[in-house]
């Protein structure tokens, strides 16, 4: 599990009172590119049966593998053995779940962003109110990658650096503000 900490639980809520986004939208967000890190981490193409979950109680996200016991293993993305089951669960039969986590160990983690809450809550009201395709939304979660490749902890300055780019952002809250004198 890796621990993303109380903070961001509370800027998840203060979203949700200050603007509206629902908190599990924002959780999902998160699980979904925690999957998107992990895909590219683990070069797998399928998914089936990988799923990310945060625990909001102890502020920690992991990535799960689910996967059916069977007698003899033909797809190992999707089953466990019954012998590699019982390792894991003593009570483990054939046809039953085991869940496991394989996020990767911090020290093995690529791509790794790390962002100030400020810059985060920033992201995402962008992400919700200006990025109108995956192909932006794709550019951007790139763009932070690369800036955040430094080891940085990632601020409002990376965001302007991010938003002029792409002529996004702020531009039409500024308008009244850079003409006080221009009648509309």
């Amino acid at each position: 599990m890796i621990k993303i900490g109380s903070a961001l639980m509370d800027a998840t809520e203060q979203l949700e009172r200050e603007r509206g986004i629902p908190k599990h939208v924002v959780l999902d967000s998160l699980c979904d590119a925690m999957m998107a890190a992990y895909r590219k981490y683990s070069k797998l193409h399928d998914t089936t049966g990988i799923y990310a979950k945060i625990n909001e109680q102890t502020g920690e996200i992991g990535i799960y593998s689910e996967k059916i016991v069977v007698e003899q293993v033909t797809n190992e993305q999707t089953e466990i053995s019954i012998e590699a089951a019982t390792a894991i669960d003593e009570n483990s039969k054939i046809g039953t779940i085991i869940t496991e986590e394989v996020t990767p160990e911090e020290n093995d983690q690529a791509d790794t962003v790390t962002m100030d809450v400020p810059l985060l809550i920033r992201m995402m009201e962008l992400a919700r109110e200006e990025i109108k395709d995956d192909a932006t939304l794709h550019h951007v979660a790139k763009k932070m990658i690369d800036l955040g490749a430094e080891g940085k902890t990632l601020d409002m300055e990376h965001y302007e650096e991010i938003i002029a780019e792409l002529g996004l952002g702020d531009h039409e809250d500024h308008d009244e503000e850079e003409r006080p004198g221009e009648m509309g």
